[in-house]
């Protein structure tokens, strides 16, 4: 006697006359998102005098679902930092000694290699023409 097999509603192969079908494996859920870190770039001062250091840190960066491994700090000038992991830099003072506005910029990396930005406009001044008090 030749077996039919029916596929039922349910998503179940039974055989005819078979009590009891077997469901085929759940599906694999999928991997959740990988969702981008924040970068958040702070200076005590938008406007320093040449050759004046002034402070920079990126302590409000976070990852939501994971960790910062990585930050590199474009000091719009050709200079390249990285802010030293946990502190993120707190403290890392910065001159520059040609006057002009340079775009400082952050970049953080999380551990799945998402990145995020942060960017400020530094302006430079000759000495004693703009330092706030």
């Amino acid at each position: 006697m030749r077996t039919t097999l029916r596929v039922l509603a349910a998503a179940c192969v039974c055989a005819l006359g078979a009590t009891a079908c077997v469901p085929p494996p759940p599906a694999e859920p999928p991997e959740p998102e990988n969702l981008p870190p924040v970068a958040k770039l702070y200076a005590s001062y938008t406007t320093t005098e040449i050759n004046w250091s002034i402070p920079f840190h990126a302590i409000d960066s976070y990852d939501p679902d994971g960790e910062i491994v990585a930050t590199r700090l474009d000091l719009g000038d050709g200079r390249i930092r990285s802010l030293p992991l946990p502190n993120w830099g707190v403290g890392q003072m910065f001159s520059w000694s040609e006057l002009g506005t340079y775009t400082v910029t952050l970049t953080v990396t999380d551990d799945d290699g998402a990145t995020a930005t942060d960017s400020m406009v530094i302006t430079v001044v000759p000495r004693g023409d703009g330092l706030p008090d």
